[in-house]
C-alpha cells in the first residue's frame, strides 16, 4: 500500500485542475503535514511521501488554473516548514473562540428548529459561555434539548442550558457510590475553592458548586470568566493559583489531613506557574528573562 497516499494526492489536484473553478480544502493538515524527520532514516515513509506529493502539486500551480488549496489545523506549530514558503501555505487565517457577540449569533443559528421557554436570555447564555467554540455551542443546544426531552417537557428552559454547558465542558454525571467521609471530604475541599475566590478582589465570581462527579473529579467549583480576555495580569495569574490551592488548605484546616483529591489542582496550579514564568517573564527573581516554551 505504500504510494496510496501520494497518488491519492495527484489525483484530487488534477480532479481540482479539470473542474477549476475550484477550491481544494485539507482539513487536519497536521495528520501528514508534520515536520519531517532530520535523522537518516525517516520515522513514517508514507506520509512523507504524502506531504512531498501535496508540496510538488503546489509548486506546480499556475496563477491562471484558478484553484484555491485551504488547510486547517489546530498544531499550526507541528507543521513542516517547506508547507509554509510563499507559493505554499503563506497565508495564514487564525480562527479564535468567538467573542461575545459572536457566541450570541452562534447560539442563535443553532436555536433555529428548537422550542425555547421565557427563561433563556441569549445575552445570559453568550456570557456565560466564553471559551466555549462553534462546535461546543452546538453541542450544549443539543444535549439541552436532549435534557427537556428525557423529563416529556416540550420547550427548553436555562436550566437545561446551563446543564448542559456544564456537560460540555466538564463531561457527564458519574453515579458513584461515595461513602459520607468521601462527600464531606469533597464539599470541603469545593467550599475551599469558592472562599479564597470570594475574598480576591480580582477573581471572577462563583457560579455553581457540586458534590456530584463529573469526568474523573469527585465535585467540581464552577468559576467561568465574567467576560473575553485578552490579557491577563500577573496578580490576576496568581489569585487564580491561590484559588487552585484553596481545596487543599480547606482539607489541612477542616480535617488536619492531606488527600489526593487536590493532584489535579496541583496540575493546573503547576502549569500557570510555568507559564508566568517560562512564557511571560513575571517571574520575580528575573523580571526579564524569557524562556519561550519548554
Amino acid at each position: 500500500l505504500v504510494g496510496i497516499g501520494a497518488a491519492r494526492v495527484r489525483d484530487l489536484f488534477a480532479t481540482a485542475k479539470k473542474s477549476a473553478p475550484a477550491i481544494i480544502f485539507i482539513d487536519e493538515i497536521d495528520a501528514i503535514g508534520r515536520a519531517r524527520s532530520v535523522g537518516m532514516m525517516p520515522s513514517h515513509d508514507e506520509r512523507e511521501q504524502t506531504l512531498n506529493q501535496i508540496l510538488v502539486e503546489m509548486d506546480g500551480f499556475n496563477p491562471n488554473e484558478q484553484v484555491v488549496v485551504v488547510a486547517a489545523t489546530n498544531r499550526g506549530d507541528l507543521l513542516d516548514t517547506a508547507l509554509l514558503r510563499p507559493g505554499r501555505f503563506d497565508r495564514r487565517v487564525i480562527v479564535d473562540f468567538p467573542d461575545v457577540e459572536g457566541r450570541k449569533a452562534i447560539v442563535k443559528i443553532h436555536a433555529k428548529g428548537k422550542p425555547f421557554d421565557e427563561t433563556v436570555s441569549w445575552d445570559r447564555v453568550a456570557r456565560r459561555t466564553v471559551g466555549y467554540s462553534g462546535a461546543d455551542l452546538e453541542n450544549m443546544l443539543n444535549e439541552a434539548a436532549i435534557s427537556a426531552a428525557r423529563v416529556a417537557r416540550e420547550k427548553i428552559n436555562m436550566e437545561d442550558i446551563e446543564d448542559a454547558a456544564t456537560k460540555v465542558k466538564l463531561g457527564p454525571e458519574k453515579k458513584r457510590l461515595q461513602s459520607d467521609l468521601d462527600k464531606k471530604l469533597t464539599a470541603y475541599h469545593e467550599v475551599g475553592h469558592a472562599v479564597v475566590s470570594h475574598f480576591l478582589p480580582h477573581t471572577d465570581s462563583v457560579h455553581r458548586i457540586s458534590i456530584v462527579s463529573r469526568g474523573m473529579a469527585l465535585g467540581y467549583t464552577l468559576i467561568p470568566p465574567a467576560k473575553d480576555k485578552l490579557h491577563e495580569t500577573k496578580t490576576h495569574l496568581l489569585e487564580r493559583i491561590a484559588v487552585m490551592m484553596g481545596g487543599r488548605a480547606a482539607e489541612e484546616v477542616i480535617f488536619n489531613e492531606l488527600t489526593t483529591g487536590a493532584s489535579n489542582d496541583f496540575d493546573q496550579a503547576t502549569s500557570v506557574a510555568k507559564a508566568m514564568v517560562v512564557e511571560y517573564g513575571m517571574s520575580s527573581r528575573n523580571k526579564k528573562n524569557y524562556y519561550g516554551r519548554l
